[in-house]
């Protein structure tokens, strides 16, 4: 099963398909103004930083906090925002208003938090996407691709999944 998770891309940020028969298969597609990868370049560029660039700085900031200083964050901003529907990803709204969403709803709280909310909110609904995938099909080998896929940290929770057999991450978005 082939997992493809971006900004924005070919007008899908997110796909789930499988090999069979000599075929690629479609299973789901996910327009992309519902996108966590276009989210993350929001908190890049509301923190201050170039989106499309310095996401990996972000993701790095997010290792200064812990849970217990996030998890408000998370709960406040991040928790509700996006939904996992069987394999297809929804939010609240168009991705492309997140940035004035954020920036009135972060006020006062800390850029470290914010990043530590962001990272677990991505590992939280990733991991549930690809389990609904392998319930889905019984497929427990995936393959994954795309600019949020350049997760480290995601990838290494994906691969401790039990669900998953072996993961293989295509190193370039």
């Amino acid at each position: 099963m082939i997992f493809t998770l971006d900004g924005n891309g070919d007008r899908y940020f997110a796909t789930v398909r499988v090999w069979r028969n000599g075929k690629l298969e479609t299973l789901s597609t996910s327009r992309y103004w519902w996108s966590i990868g276009y989210l993350w370049s929001n908190v890049t560029r509301a923190l201050g930083m170039k989106p499309v660039e310095h996401e990996y700085k972000v993701m790095g900031l997010a290792a200064y906090t812990s849970e217990k200083y996030f998890k408000d964050t998370y709960e406040s901003i991040f928790k509700d925002l996006f939904t996992i529907d069987g394999l297809e990803w929804k939010s609240r709204y168009p991705m492309n208003r997140a940035f004035i969403f954020l920036r009135k709803k972060w006020f006062g709280k800390r850029f470290d938090n914010i990043a530590g909310a962001l990272q677990y909110m991505t590992e939280e609904k990733v991991t549930e996407w690809i389990r609904n995938g392998i319930s889905q099909t019984g497929i427990k080998q995936i393959a994954c691709s795309g600019g949020v896929f350049m997760n480290v940290k995601l990838n290494q929770k994906i691969q401790e999944m039990p669900e998953v057999e072996k993961a293989y991450f295509m190193p370039s978005c």
